[in-house]
């Protein structure tokens, strides 16, 4: 089980970010803007810079925090190929077509698993980083590893809430499951020195945790709030802002009150 379990994980880490994860990647998040900027006409260089921070912001936030060089600049291809993509994604009437070819369920699915892939493997660097540095700061770790998580979700909401065009916020569940994955990383490699020594490698906790992250996000596309995974995803939104409700994977919804009909006035004869 262990020669399983290490032979799945050094697969895992053998696939290279570019192109594979980074192409699908920055698809899946400028299909995701696209429902995200609303009616509201916003510049092409705007919308741009959304995109790229959508994209890279949790690594970048990350490891700026930890005063680390910014991965998008590790490589010359991050830019430019997330530069194309927007391009084609976003421009009609290509980007329709390709919008629709992108909405196919199959290639949808290996874009949300690479996403989730791309993600975590930020995540669990900053882990390793974080407690490299600075030795035995669990909470640090846990706060720069959650924030290079949830960072492109938060210039996404940010833009939601500066232009208000009412689109749905999903930053409040996808913090909570971030969090959680955290933790669970950071026992699998005994960060709070439970064990004699780490209970996991790195390389198989990351592969632990990227299952858990892909299955989540695979369910929540195709079930919606029938996910089993998500049953206390409204409970921030409950105590952060009772006024608004939030259903799982749709976002907010005002709660309309009912409103008596006007009666319409009597003619006097």
């Amino acid at each position: 089980m262990d020669v399983v379990l290490t032979e799945l994980a050094y697969q895992l880490d053998s696939i290279p970010a570019f192109p594979y994860l980074v192409t699908l990647h920055v698809m899946n998040v400028s299909a995701g803007l696209r429902n995200t900027i609303g009616p509201k006409p916003v510049s092409w260089y705007y919308s741009l810079i959304l995109c790229i921070f959508a994209s890279f912001g949790g690594s970048t936030l990350g490891y700026f925090l930890l005063n680390k060089h910014f991965p998008i600049l590790a490589s010359p291809y991050f830019i430019p190929a997330a530069i194309v993509i927007w391009y084609f994604m976003m421009q009609k009437p290509l980007g329709d077509l390709l919008y629709k070819i992108f909405s196919f369920p199959p290639i949808r699915i290996m874009a949300i698993c690479a996403s989730a892939i791309f993600s975590q493997r930020s995540v669990t660097s900053c882990v390793d980083m974080s407690q490299e540095i600075y030795p035995g700061a669990l909470f640090s770790a846990l706060i720069i590893a959650t924030v290079s998580g949830v960072g492109g979700l938060i210039f996404i909401t940010l833009d939601i809430h500066l232009r208000n065009t009412g689109a749905p916020v999903h930053i409040g569940g996808y913090l909570k499951l971030t969090l959680g994955l955290v933790l669970v990383y950071m026992f699998l490699t005994d960060a709070f020195g439970l064990f004699w020594g780490p209970f996991l490698g790195s390389k198989e906790a990351r592969l632990i945790t990227t299952t858990l992250l892909i299955t989540n996000n695979v369910l929540s596309y195709m079930l919606g709030p029938f996910n089993p995974f998500s049953p206390f995803e409204g409970l921030f939104f409950r105590v952060v802002a009772p006024e608004v409700t939030y259903t799982s994977g749709y976002g907010p919804k005002k709660q309309q009150q009912d409103q008596p009909e006007k009666e319409p006035k009597k003619k006097n004869n």
